[in-house]
């Protein structure tokens, strides 16, 4: 079981932090908005979608495997049945004024696998921030680069509905570039090439490899995945306890590779999880069906949960926070049952890994709850994403500390609970052999 606590205006609060832009009283805001707000089964992170303006930054036109910018207007040529454009012309030929309003269904609208919101690694863009990955979102007139975490600061946009004049010191009115790209045929995966621009600083922020954001739960992770290396844009597994004023977008802080099959159901700065593409399908706008749990969770900065019978998100002061020493409260706890601990290496990183299950004899529940459960990990401080970590009756988990160095610890567990209350022991058994392998290609930044 894990929980995580509701808080739509916490995490665009949380998201939108900055160290220069969040002034004590902020910080003291949201602090005290997490300490009022009750735990809840479900959570969802949202993000504030971004308000395509029409502003003097850039264009982009969009043809059959060409994306063509100009520096004031934007339109797409799409390709004839001879292979070539409209009229015979090339691709890329402009075929339109830039002038020229343009509709969702005309031959000058991008196309629809495009119009989406890509998330991408890190680029030589004036105003993204050190470390941060862009954001980078079509729609059928529009085109905006931002960055991942601040999707309302806008680093590059136009619209083909209006004629743009001035310029910018990086762009020229009228500089033209091609990008030719190519999508997966799932759709999850926009390549753009390097292409030929004249003006040099868009050449630096389109090109290379986008995912599709396709989060069901708010708007911060990617969704269903093609096989492949991907890297996170929010969570941050070396953010310390007590310095989450501090928090900064680290694109790639965890890197992962996964084969078909995997979806990324969440992406924040204290968890990240990836699920099953057979048991993502069955989420919604509200997370999984209510009871099951079928995935792989990591978890920042843990702690041993105060076992007083309130089930509240409060470390236990005697436990100390190294992996040793919560690996043997939990051997002891007797709420829970576990396996001997064994030694795991992961990304260069010592740890210790153990199976958890309820306690036959558990009889105790959490407010809210109608059956017996034991939360045992919650995070060291309180956080916007707060996390519980805990089991019920059946439940079946492994559970994985690292110790990254310099005081910080991670978790990672893989969870399986049906929706009958239990967990099949041949669903956990291929549930862990299809995570471990993905698990082992973690690494950390």
């Amino acid at each position: 079981m894990t929980t995580q606590r509701d808080f739509d205006q916490i995490a665009r609060a949380w998201l939108e932090l900055s160290p220069d832009e969040a002034p004590d009283r902020t910080i003291a805001a949201v602090l005290d908005a997490v300490a009022t707000t009750p735990q809840v089964r479900r959570w969802r992170p949202v993000l504030r979608r971004l308000p395509l303006m029409n502003r003097p930054l850039l264009a982009a036109v969009v043809a059959a495997g060409l994306i063509v910018a100009v520096g004031g207007g934007i339109w797409i040529s799409r390709p004839g049945p001879n292979a070539g454009g409209p009229s015979g012309q090339p691709f890329g030929s402009p075929q339109a004024s830039p002038s020229r309003p343009q509709s969702a269904n005309s031959d000058t609208s991008i196309p629809v696998g495009l119009r989406s919101r890509w998330f991408g690694g890190i680029r030589p863009v004036s105003g993204l921030e050190p470390g941060a990955g862009a954001s980078l979102v079509f729609q059928s007139d529009r085109f905006v680069v931002s960055q991942s975490n601040h999707q309302d600061v806008v680093l590059y946009a136009s619209t083909a509905s209006v004629a743009i004049d001035g310029r910018r010191p990086d762009c020229n009115v009228g500089d033209v570039g091609t990008y030719p790209w190519t999508l997966s045929p799932t759709g999850q995966t926009l390549t753009i090439g390097a292409g030929a621009d004249a003006c040099p600083a868009r050449q630096a922020a389109v090109p290379g490899v986008w995912w599709s954001v396709d989060c069901k739960v708010g708007d911060t992770c990617l969704g269903d995945l093609d096989a492949g290396t991907y890297g996170s844009e929010y969570i941050d597994p070396l953010l310390a306890a007590n310095a989450y004023g501090s928090w900064a977008p680290r694109f790639g802080a965890l890197s992962f590779t996964v084969p078909d099959g995997w979806a990324n159901s969440a992406d924040l700065p204290s968890t990240f999880k990836l699920t099953p593409t057979p048991d993502y399908a069955l989420e919604t706008k509200d997370g999984p069906p209510d009871g099951v749990y079928h995935e792989v969770m990591v978890f920042t900065q843990p702690a041993a949960a105060v076992q007083d019978g309130t089930c509240d998100s409060k470390p236990e002061p005697s436990v100390g926070r190294s992996v040793d020493g919560l690996v043997a409260w939990l051997e002891k706890l007797p709420s829970i049952a576990t396996t001997p601990a064994a030694p795991i290496t992961i990304g260069g990183h010592a740890g210790r890994v153990l199976d958890v299950s309820l306690d036959p004899g558990r009889k105790t529940t959490c407010p809210g709850e109608s059956s017996p459960m034991a939360q045992y990990l919650i995070p060291a401080d309180v956080r916007p994403d707060g996390y519980g970590i805990g089991v019920f009756p059946g439940e079946r988990q492994r559970l994985i500390l690292l110790d990254l160095g310099k005081g910080d610890v991670l978790g990672i567990l893989i969870d399986d609970r049906n929706d009958s209350g239990a967990s099949d022991s041949s669903r956990f058994d291929a549930l862990v052999a299809a995570a471990t392998p993905v698990i082992q290609s973690f690494t950390f930044k």
